[in-house]
């Protein structure tokens, strides 16, 4: 009852889980006793309220079909209840269906070990033993049930193996496979149709021995025989401890031989490090001595007045030469120079404005904004020279970098443990991956190598080892696109000024390095051959400009002369320009002169033309490299200019010469030969596959008179000036005078070998009319072809 006395009436929800057979529920008809009968898809249910227990009915049971009809239940007044489905109506007294309290009665019906059926005699009373191998049950039961067989479901459970009962259903079989050794006891426990289960029959108990291995005895064995093992290593270990104290004292008293001898070995080693830079100075400082030779020849040149430019080059290339000369030599003596702190003080401020004020000319005429910002009063026990060689080498790198218009700022300014000496410029600038390589010795950043600016890579590594010297230290940051600013720390300290003389000790380098930054003006006297059209054409490709002219002055009066400062530039110029010969430098930035080399034969444009290699590099790989990628000559540098005109002439009758015997293979004396004799005929696998294409298409297509050039390009693969250009510089013809002398000369074998009229001939060789093949051939031969024809027999029966 609730709060206003009403009756409550209480709810509980059912589905499977709760024994239904069918949640799909059409009809309910409640009994009296309070049981209550359900239609549903699955037959019809009888359900007690007070044991909560279900049970179905189906067609053996006598439905009329497993579905009935929603709603159709009718209880009669004498107490049938009838329930109607898709097949009729069930009709019954539902007080007959009383419950069935006796559940079955479970027995052992037959037992198989591997497969084998064992009496069950022996079982039932007795454990059945088994051997290890004997490990594969099988059980079969049943539960007896005269009212409802059926419907008896069983579940089993095998102790030693199955935690919990194993729900079977209606299945009377069960089966283990592979049982480990040990004691189990198979049960087993039935239900009737009305849920009601047996007791727990245990139907079977077997033992599965174990496996001979895996005995007691055999355990213990296994024991045993592990003691004496553990015994036997630990014996071995204390062996090999004694042994390897053993092997440790030899070895410490080799260690300590060994440590002898590299201390003797290093003593040694600096004895030759100090003897290789006493020898690198001396061999530095010979080196003035024919520099000055060279020198006095020069000015006595300069004086006789006969080639002011060669001069001019020579005194270029001569102060290059003496700042190497001194750069090596500063390296030499900074190995043995530390800073003396005992050194008399001088004015560092005094020093670096004269320096700069001395290249205000040069930064001028270069078209630079020199600017220099220095405070005065600073003094330092630094080694002069050294500190003048620095700003030297860094003030020359900067308006070297610094292109026209723009700017050039030394400034000398107090610092945290001394004095900053900075240049900036606003140069190109240093990537970033490079900065920290700029300082090595004969380093050069890839940027410049690929530029024609001069230098060996030792400035800035000097102005590094000077500045350690000194105490010092060196920084730099760069901005590609914005410049570079290089920062040099030096041990000094300020002092009220006061004049006092000062004297550059580096005069000299002073005077060479603002001459080498000098603008190079080249002269030009000779005039200009007036025409180049029947004259060859050679290309130059060198990136040092002095040797270009050189090149250029020595080979233009015979040569129309292409130049090119770099690989890059050269191939793009040989593609486009087609020359007759390429003289090439090994060693240039970017496109090196074997790379190049192997583009341009790749390259079936420019795979024909002759190429010759210059080179400092004389080694024995350098010119076997050279020729596998079929160079047509090797030069080493210096070389003699009679040697290599000559060399380069050759070259020109060698391709003459291939002409000739191409025309001969493949020309007009024979037009049935297919293909090119690679051992007679010095000629690029690409260029013999084109010429045999187009010798192929040509013998099976020259019948056609409407033949043009460009189906001859198409044939080899080509362009038609690719084509045009290839077959002027292999056969010295064009398309189509190759295409006629192969007519011609299949004429002259029809004339000479058949009766056929001519006539019949010129349409058969690819001729437009008779009248064009009689004009062409009588202006090759000289005679009509009837004449030609009669000429050939009547010399032929002479013989």
């Amino acid at each position: 009852m609730d709060a206003q006395g009403r009756p409550m009436v209480q709810a509980d929800w059912l589905d499977r889980g709760d024994g239904l057979a069918d949640e799909t529920v059409y009809a309910v008809l409640p009994e009296v006793n309070g049981r209550v009968w359900v239609s549903t898809n699955n037959g019809l249910m009888l359900w007690d309220p007070e044991t909560s227990r279900v049970r179905q009915f189906t067609l053996p049971d006598g439905l009329q079909a497993l579905e009935f009809n929603r709603a159709v239940a009718y209880r009669s007044e004498r107490g049938y209840f009838y329930f109607g489905g898709i097949n009729g109506v069930n009709q019954f007294r539902p007080e007959v269906f009383g419950s069935l309290r006796a559940p079955p009665r479970v027995l052992l019906q037959e037992v198989r070990v591997n497969g084998r059926v064992i009496d069950l005699a022996n079982v039932q009373d007795n454990p059945l033993r088994l051997r290890h191998d004997e490990n594969d049950l099988e059980v079969q039961f049943v539960g007896l049930n005269f009212a409802d067989p059926q419907r008896v479901r069983y579940a089993f459970k095998l102790s030693g193996l199955d935690g919990n009962w194993i729900d079977a259903g209606s299945r009377r079989q069960a089966r283990y496979a592979s049982l480990r050794p040990g004691t189990y006891s198979f049960q087993v426990r039935a239900a009737n149709s009305d849920g009601v289960w047996s007791e727990d029959s245990m139907l079977l108990t077997a033992t599965v021995a174990a496996p001979p291995w895996a005995t007691p005895w055999a355990l213990a064995a296994y024991g045993l025989l592990l003691m004496l093992v553990a015994t036997a290593i630990h014996v071995e270990n204390l062996r090999r401890r004694r042994a390897l104290e053993s092997q440790v004292a030899a070895r410490t008293a080799a260690l300590t031989e060994q440590q002898a001898l590299v201390e003797r070995q290093a003593r040694d080693l600096e004895q030759a490090l100090e003897a290789r830079t006493v020898l690198f100075a001396n061999v530095s400082h010979e080196f003035r001595t024919p520099l000055t030779l060279i020198k006095t020849s020069l000015d006595r040149l300069d004086r006789d007045g006969s080639n002011p430019e060669a001069v001019t080059l020579g005194r270029r290339y001569l102060r290059r030469l003496l700042k190497l000369v001194d750069q090596l030599m500063d390296f030499s003596r900074l190995s043995h120079e530390q800073c003396d702190a005992g050194r008399k003080p001088w004015p560092l401020g005094r020093m670096v404005r004269m320096t700069v004020d001395g290249f205000s000319a040069v930064a001028e005429e270069r078209g630079i904004e020199l600017i220099v910002e220095v405070e005065h009063g600073w003094r330092t026990r630094c080694q002069q020279e050294q500190i003048e060689k620095i700003v030297l080498n860094l003030l020359t790198n900067a308006l070297k970098f610094t292109p026209a218009g723009g700017q050039v700022r030394v400034r000398l300014e107090a610092a945290d443990d001394g004095a900053r000496l900075s240049v900036a410029d606003s140069g190109r600038g240093i990537p970033d991956e490079n900065l920290e390589s700029i300082f090595e010795r004969f380093y050069r950043v890839p940027a410049v190598e690929q530029e024609e600016v001069s230098g060996a890579g030792i400035g800035l590594a000097l102005v590094w080892e000077a500045a350690r010297a000194n105490g010092g230290r060196v920084s730099v940051t760069s901005r590609v696109g914005e410049g570079s600013c290089f920062s040099v720390f030096l041990p000094a300290w300020r002092e009220p000024h006061t004049a006092a003389p000062m004297v550059l000790l580096t005069e000299h380098e002073h005077a060479r390095d603002i001459e080498a930054l000098k603008p190079v003006v080249q002269r030009r006297d000779q005039a200009e051959p007036a025409s180049n059209s029947v004259r060859p054409t050679v290309l130059v490709i060198e990136d040092n400009a002095d040797m270009r002219a050189h090149l250029r002055d020595l080979l233009d009066s015979h040569w129309c002369v292409l130049e090119a400062a770099d690989g890059d530039a050269g191939r793009a110029m040989a593609r486009s320009e087609m020359p007759d010969v390429i003289v090439s430098d090994i060693m240039m930035p970017g496109l090196s002169g074997l790379e190049l080399l192997e583009s341009l034969r790749s390259d079936i444009k420019t795979s024909h033309i002759p190429i010759m290699l210059l080179t400092a590099r004389q080694d024995h790989d350098t010119r076997v490299q050279a020729f596998t990628l079929q160079a047509d000559d090797f030069l080493p540098k210096p070389f003699e200019d009679d040697e290599f005109c000559v060399r380069l002439g050759s070259m020109m009758d060698a391709r003459r010469r291939l002409r000739d015997q191409l025309r001969r293979e493949l020309g007009a004396d024979a037009p049935r030969r297919t293909s090119i004799d690679r051992d007679a005929l010095d000629i690029g696998q690409r260029d013999r596959e084109l010429l045999e294409r187009l010798h192929a298409w040509v013998e099976s297509h020259y019948p056609d008179p409407g033949i043009k050039v460009a189906d001859l390009a198409d044939a080899t693969l080509v362009d038609v000036r690719t084509l045009q250009r290839k077959l002027k510089s292999l056969l010295d013809r064009t398309p189509a005078a190759y295409l006629q002398e192969f007519r011609l000369q299949m004429a002259r074998e029809m004339l000479a070998d058949s009766d056929r009229s001519v006539k019949d001939i010129a349409s058969s060789c690819g001729f437009s009319t008779p009248q064009a093949f009689s004009k062409i051939f009588t202006q090759v031969e000289g005679l009509p072809p009837s004449r030609w024809r009669k000429l050939l027999i009547r010399e032929g029966d002479v013989e």
